[in-house]
């Protein structure tokens, strides 16, 4: 009978084989790692600093303070560390919070919604096997508007308009293993311990791993 081979990251093996046995569940240990291919449902929310605006002549841009979601199902071979399957994506708008004024200057003017970042798929061909980080393809939609200059010699602010331009941005997102649910400590968890908490690039990725098979 061929023995099925499961593939976890090197730090989760590590902190398996180190930390106190009381502090993990043996059990769900086990039912973790048995389990072939895992559903993850994920929500990232973005909050920071985006640039909604960019001149065409002194490449000066006009920022603002920024939310951002999106929600994504997909499957996850446990095995063969690669997606199963085709994932499921919901994008929602971009909330733009404030616009930012820069030293001296008004904040940049927009004539149309920011788009930061529209998901369109997730990639694992370029995938370090042992990391489990994949690339998100993402859209990043700019409106036309004007930033804000300050004139060196007579101090007064001058506008610089800039056009609406969309450009292609990749993500970097990493699976978080579902065994570390059964190892408190290895990646924040919810309050409810069901779903593992992951941040970066202004980025908070909360996944909820389930059992397919």
């Amino acid at each position: 009978m061929k023995m099925k081979r499961t593939v976890f990251p090197a730090f989760l093996l590590g902190v398996a084989l180190s930390a106190p046995a009381q502090a993990q569940d043996v059990n769900a240990m086990a039912k973790w790692t048995a389990a072939t291919v895992v559903r993850y449902r994920v929500v990232g929310e973005y909050s920071g600093p985006a640039t909604i605006v960019s001149g065409t002549k002194s490449k000066r841009t006009g920022t603002a303070q920024v939310t951002d979601r999106v929600e994504i199902d997909f499957d996850w071979d446990q095995t063969e560390m690669k997606i199963v399957g085709k994932p499921v994506i919901r994008n929602f708008p971009t909330t733009v919070v404030t616009l930012i004024a820069p030293p001296q200057c008004a904040a940049p003017r927009v004539e149309g919604p920011l788009e930061h970042a529209t998901v369109l798929s997730m990639d694992d061909s370029s995938m370090e096997r042992m990391s489990g980080t994949l690339t998100l393809r993402t859209t990043r939609a700019q409106p036309a508007g004007s930033v804000c200059m300050l004139e060196i010699d007579t101090l007064q602010q001058i506008w610089e308009a800039g056009p609406a331009k969309t450009e292609n941005v990749d993500l970097k997102f990493t699976v978080a293993q579902a065994m570390a649910l059964a190892m408190p400590g290895v990646i924040p968890t919810t309050p409810d311990k069901k779903s593992l908490v992951m941040k970066g690039g202004g980025w908070t990725w909360t996944q909820t791993p389930t059992i397919v098979r």
